[in-house]
């Protein structure tokens, strides 16, 4: 019994060594953007994908934003100690350079528009040191059509 626990406490303590590991190699994982627009049963995968071969380095927390039922928003929180440059890489990575709309490096805050999936990506870091990477359906800023 005391070898389980021990085992356990282990396991533990690696995985969230692990996590805080930000060393080149590392991947940020980041929310699944397929959740904007999905339904109810729909909306089951949480992360965007889930890598094999480097320290993962998974959001602090996330909130989502439903209206009728549909998901139009995603906001993940990262650690004060995963750097903004290597949540823009993933972003880069995932999406590509070219839906990149702020093309000055040293503003605050970077935009992305993502055109097939109808979403704009937003990474900002805080006022206390989180990184914020905001996803948003082009749906959330459209006025309702009048019945």
């Amino acid at each position: 019994m005391k070898r389980l626990i021990a085992a356990i406490f282990t396991v533990v303590l690696t995985l969230s060594g692990a996590a805080a590991k930000h060393a080149a190699g590392t991947h940020v994982v980041l929310p699944n953007s397929k959740l904007i627009g999905c339904k109810a049963s729909d909306c089951s995968q949480i992360w965007q994908d889930i890598p094999t071969d480097a320290a993962a380095i998974y959001p602090h927390n996330i909130s989502i934003d439903i209206e009728n039922g549909a998901v139009l928003g995603v906001v993940a929180h990262y650690d004060k100690s995963v750097s903004v440059g290597d949540i823009k890489t993933s972003i880069d990575d995932h999406y590509g350079k070219s839906t990149y709309v702020i093309d000055n490096e040293t503003s605050p805050v970077k935009v992305w528009r993502v055109e097939p999936e109808k979403i704009a990506i937003q990474l900002a870091a805080e006022d206390n040191g989180m990184k914020q990477v905001i996803y948003l359906s082009a749906n959330a800023w459209r006025k309702p059509t009048a019945p």
